[in-house]
């Protein structure tokens, strides 16, 4: 078991490899780990296109928003229960046979897609927590769950609405959940074929595990194409694409380029108006499936997002403070910076406001680089405010954003402060050229007034070493460097610069990729000597910390299918011949290279082998330019024979 995700409140899919066909429901423990509490497992069915999804069916529901543990096997995967919050309504089906009936119900779901609740399209209870629908019909006809339209592309709508029982003064309920949705009558004979449409520049990879559809398009974006997916019942993509042709269903909203389909074939398309809309699959000019594409309005230049709002500076000091400066769209994603200007509007009675320049121009951050000595004409100190004036690449809309900057006196050393970056993402993508943008110091920096004054450099009389201790989040010491005591990490060293300690989470070899740090929290301590106002050394101690965060698929599976090596000898061999090892990595079957292979971990006797998992590099889906690969551990747990090595 790889991976669980609660879709309903009395049911989990779990992601298994190997064979499921004979699990059964005692195979399958589920508990809550809050109260030790035991939801008993009802049924387990497996997809009947995806072996590898299996459905646990509890007899009691799970919305209390705790964790729970799913136990297979040994193996434990855990998930947050759904808090049984309405977010959104639905149908089960928006798409039915023409000319039979279909049941079709309405859905109450939470934020996540967990399915609270399924009601009748004729249910007529509108009390608080029911869900009642309001249908247009030009054709066909309802009855209780059953739906039916009598010929292909014959439509009906179906307005859900989720009741809350609350009522304003005025007599209208209020907060309400609604959404409107149509119901298409497609050909009978492809009913059970699937239909699936993606949005991008490029062609996904269909078949990974970490690919999600995107069908929203920005109105005035004219570098996305439409992808089409069609599988039959076996869940196999079909052969005859030309069959098939895709129109808009509404060119008010959408257009896009009138086609037959290809297997991956890129198709044009544009929004015209914000709003939902479908694209149209045709087959012998009939309608067979709708699929829905909604049409986002043009991102437009929405606010300015600083990482600092205030930074402290030294009168005399040279040491940088930057502050970064981002567009925002309404959708809270990064636009383009087509203009970034810095100008003063407040500062001290009689002061002179230094002039700050803004980098970043074409890209999307802009960033303000204040040191002390850029304040040596300010005369006097205190608070200069500044704002921020960016322009957007699109419609050179002017967004502002205020910071402070405060002008602090000369002083002694008065503190210390442990300098180090809090969050590291170490998530190789495909786009990723080399492992040195990971890369980060941790150092001792010398404080006073509120702002940095220099970084702690030792000397021979007056400042001792600074000693480095990194722990784990247990607690184990994986790094001590710089006093008498060592221990040695890969990822962390202080050469060339004793004082200054340097974090390699991630090393690599051209294009592969190794992590050197697992995710996680790591705590640091810097331990050094200074002297006093007379002579006497003392001790000093300052800490932080920072997070390895790792987003990585790791999910892989092997697929051993003979276990009799006599002909390739080994099973590094064995690896880099599908015949006899095949590994898939993220959906995706992968082509192992002997340069690939990093370990294989198990034990031999005579010529009989029993390997526990393989160290190897595998590469990242659609990196189609770079190709680049990480590098994983894929549990095994298989004997084989005639071996002369692993």
């Amino acid at each position: 078991m790889t991976d669980v995700a609660q879709t309903e409140v009395t049911k989990v899919v779990a992601k298994i490899a190997g064979d499921t066909k004979d699990l059964k429901a005692s195979d399958f423990k589920i508990t809550n780990t809050a109260t030790n509490a035991t939801a008993v497992v009802k049924s387990v069915s497996v997809d009947s296109k995806d072996k590898t999804k299996v459905t646990i069916e509890t007899f009691t529901e799970m919305k209390d928003a705790k964790e729970y543990s799913v136990v297979l096997d040994g193996v434990a995967k855990t998930f947050t229960a759904t808090d049984g919050t309405v977010a959104k309504v639905g149908l089960t089906k928006t798409e039915v046979p023409a000319a039979a009936k279909t049941e079709v119900k309405a859905t109450a779901s939470d934020a996540n897609g967990v399915i609270l609740g399924y009601f009748d399209l004729t249910n007529a209870d509108s009390s608080k927590g029911k869900v009642t629908t309001a249908l247009t019909i030009t054709k066909g006809y309802v009855e209780g769950t059953s739906v039916y339209l009598p010929a292909v592309g014959d439509t009906m709508t179906a307005k859900v609405t989720y009741h809350t029982g609350t009522f304003g003064t005025d007599g209208s309920e209020t907060g309400k959940i609604e959404d409107t949705f149509t119901i298409t009558a497609v050909d009978p004979s492809i009913v059970n074929y699937g239909f699936a449409v993606t949005i991008a520049k490029t062609a996904p990879t269909w078949t990974a595990t970490s690919f999600k559809a995107n069908t929203n398009i920005k109105v005035g974006v004219d570098d996305q194409n439409a992808f089409i997916r069609i599988t039959n019942s076996d869940g196999k993509e079909i052969d005859n694409y030309p069959d098939y042709s895709v129109e808009t269903a509404d060119p008010t909203k959408l257009v896009l380029n009138k086609t037959n389909l290809a297997k991956n074939l890129p198709v044009a398309i544009k929004g015209v108006s914000e709003g939902d809309t479908y694209i149209l699959v045709k087959k012998d000019d009939k309608v067979v499936a709708s699929l829905p594409v909604k049409v986002q309005g043009k991102s437009v230049a929405t606010s300015v997002e600083l990482n600092k709002t205030s930074i402290t500076v030294m009168d005399g000091k040279n040491v940088d403070e930057t502050i970064e400066a981002k567009i925002k769209d309404q959708y809270n994603e990064d636009m383009g910076i087509s203009s970034a200007v810095v100008e003063n509007l407040a500062k001290p009675e009689g002061a002179e406001a230094p002039s700050l320049v803004a980098t970043g121009v074409g890209t999307k951050k802009a960033t303000v680089t204040v040191k002390g000595t850029d304040f040596s004409s300010a005369v006097k100190y205190g608070t200069y405010t500044y704002k921020i004036t960016l322009k957007d690449d699109k419609d050179k809309k002017e967004i502002v954003r205020t910071f402070t900057v405060n002008y602090v006196k000369d002083a002694a050393v008065q503190s210390y402060q442990l300098s180090v970056k809090s969050e590291v993402d170490t998530t190789v993508k495909t786009d990723t050229a080399d492992a040195t943008g990971y890369d980060f110091d941790i150092k001792v920096v010398e404080m006073a007034n509120g702002a940095a004054i220099a970084d702690y450099v030792s000397d021979s009389s007056n400042k001792k070493p600074v000693e480095y201790v990194v722990k784990d989040k247990d607690g184990k010491t994986i790094a001590q460097l710089g006093g008498t005591t060592t221990v040695t990490c890969g990822a962390i060293y202080t050469a060339p610069v004793s004082d200054v300690l340097t974090v390699k989470p991630v090393s690599a070899n051209g294009q592969r990729f190794k992590k050197e740090l697992s995710a996680g929290t790591y705590y640091v301590t810097a331990k050094f000597q200074v002297k006093d106002t007379n002579g006497k050394f003392q001790n000093v101690a300052v800490s932080g910390s920072f997070t390895i965060k790792d987003s990585q698929d790791t999910s892989a599976s092997v697929n051993v299918k003979k276990n009799d090596l006599t002909t390739v000898s080994s099973v590094k061999n064995a690896l880099q011949d599908t015949n006899y090892i095949e590994i898939t990595y993220d959906g995706v079957k992968q082509s192992i290279s002997a340069g690939d292979i990093n370990k294989v971990n198990g034990t031999i006797a005579g010529n009989t082998a029993y390997v526990t998992s393989v160290e190897v590099y595998v590469e990242l889906t659609d990196s189609d330019t770079l190709h680049n690969k990480v590098l994983i551990t894929v549990p095994v747990n298989q004997t084989f024979t005639g071996v002369n090595g692993l």
